[in-house]
């Protein structure tokens, strides 16, 4: 089994764990022409003490850079979802949220999706408020026939 093969099957196994038995597509569209990249990554600097905001990015590798053309982030500061489309394949980003509980129990599932540049604010199941804080909200972002490894942030 080649290399990009393995890593195929375990970012697939690893998205099917997490969301539970969520159908996940990670390899590119039979029209895609574009090659997409996931990248993951946190950041506990922003602002929100105990908090840690979480990236999700889809890139286009072009020469030494890179182009972000699909990205998610969960803002630990206001509990936000920013949402980026920034590819006109007439593909739009697809963000599947979860939020646990400090016990790790499911609370709350979220589907967002847009063609264009949107921010969304979380809010609780009942819409009453905010994100308990330290509350763990899973995701993965897709887009372009692309799915992202899920990434874990802290409200």
């Amino acid at each position: 089994m080649n290399r990009n093969r393995m890593r195929h099957g375990l970012m697939l196994a690893l998205a099917t764990a997490v969301f539970g038995g969520l159908s996940i597509t990670t390899g590119p569209s039979a029209s895609a022409a574009t090659t997409l990249v996931p990248k993951v990554f946190k950041n506990p600097f922003d602002g929100d003490t105990g908090g840690v905001s979480a990236y999700a990015q889809l890139r286009e590798y072009q020469g030494v850079g890179y182009i972000v053309r699909y990205q998610a982030v969960f803002h630990a500061e206001g509990e936000t979802l920013e949402v980026w489309d920034r590819l006109t394949d007439g593909s739009e980003a697809t963000v599947v949220l979860k939020v646990y509980d400090r016990d790790n129990n499911l609370v709350d599932t979220d589907k967002f999706t847009t063609g264009k540049d949107h921010t969304f604010n979380l809010g609780t199941p009942d819409g009453s408020g905010n994100i308990t804080e330290g509350y763990k909200v899973r995701f993965i972002l897709s887009g372009g026939g692309y799915t992202t490894p899920p990434i874990e942030g802290i409200a």
